[in-house]
């Protein structure tokens, strides 16, 4: 659930602060409360993921106009990043007010990170990567374990109602240390669709998630990403919300998309295959030689109709 010494290519600095984490809110834009866009899959939609001060008087929000995520960076509050850890047995919040808890000391928005190296099969278009959008990484240390930081990162992207979370733990000290578990605590927003490694779910975070890494002295550990994707008012095949996502944040899965074949010649069963094949989110149907037998023609061709209903056009 975890991978150790990830390669991650570093995204550009937008702003940051300077001697409290509160000095990031003097050079954000101040935020401006409209309503969301519900629409997000409309041809006119612009969806463009920034950071702004505010609501709140010491609160950093991302916000697409679709989606958003908002902390709060004031002393004693930020328990809004809503993460947990257990270190050598002991579990530790990240932020808030309890005074056993690591406390937040730096903050930044970046652009968004770059997780691999991504370029596209030969004759496949080359998608946007890595996906464009905003990012705030959020740094906390404990007085207990000098020279080890764990940032909590958030992540707002660009033409989709979709934003990530994950941590990221630096042990820079002299010493191993194990890394028994992590929790990230988020709830869904209204209209919002979690998914924690392909699991989606309409409910609070997951149970707090087992690691048992030991991680020496210089190395890092990335955990796995939590995203959450707000649907849109428009009607969606079952599955089509899932592939706007992945076309966004994992373009390689256009180039092998999943498929069926259906062994029939009847127009019925072609129809209900087509249409079980979009409940699940399959890529393609193929028609297999009971069908091409009966039609030697290729005049018929087949379409998925909208929203849900398979349809044989001549």
């Amino acid at each position: 659930m975890v991978s150790v010494l990830a390669p991650l290519l570093f995204p550009q600095v937008l702003f940051t602060q300077t001697d409290r984490p509160t000095d990031l809110l003097e050079v954000l834009p101040q935020w401006q409360e409209t309503p969301m866009i519900a629409n997000w899959v409309a041809p006119n939609a612009r969806i463009f993921s920034k950071a702004y001060k505010g609501p709140g008087a010491t609160t950093v929000t991302l916000s697409n106009g679709a989606i958003r995520v908002s902390v709060d960076l004031a002393p004693g509050q930020q328990g809004s990043a809503g993460a947990q850890a257990t270190i050598n047995g002991r579990r530790f919040n990240l932020g808030g007010s309890d005074p056993d808890s690591f406390s937040l000391v730096s903050a930044q928005v970046l652009t968004t990170f770059t997780p691999f190296d991504y370029k596209a099969l030969a004759g496949e278009r080359q998608g946007v990567w890595p996906p464009t959008g905003s990012t705030l990484v959020m740094t906390y240390s404990h007085s207990s374990l000098p020279r080890v930081a764990i940032e909590v990162i958030h992540e707002v992207y660009d033409g989709i109602a979709t934003r990530a979370k994950w941590l990221r733990l630096r042990n820079n000290s002299q010493a191993p240390l194990r890394l028994n578990s992590y929790h990230l605590l988020d709830t869904p927003g209204q209209g919002e669709v979690a998914a924690w490694d392909g699991d989606q779910r309409e409910t609070p975070g997951p149970d707090p998630i087992s690691v048992g890494v030991i991680l020496p002295p210089g190395s890092r550990l990335t955990t796995f990403r939590q995203f959450m994707s707000s649907r849109p008012s428009a009607s969606l095949r079952p599955g089509e919300l899932e592939r706007l996502v992945h076309r966004r944040l994992a373009p390689w899965r256009s180039e092998t998309p999943l498929s069926m074949v259906v062994r029939s010649s009847e127009q019925g069963e072609i129809e209900a295959a087509i249409e079980q094949a979009a409940e699940v989110g399959l890529g393609l149907v193929f028609l297999g030689p009971e069908y091409w037998e009966t039609n030697p023609s290729p005049s018929r061709t087949l379409l998925l109709g909208e929203p849900t209903r398979a349809n044989m056009a001549e």
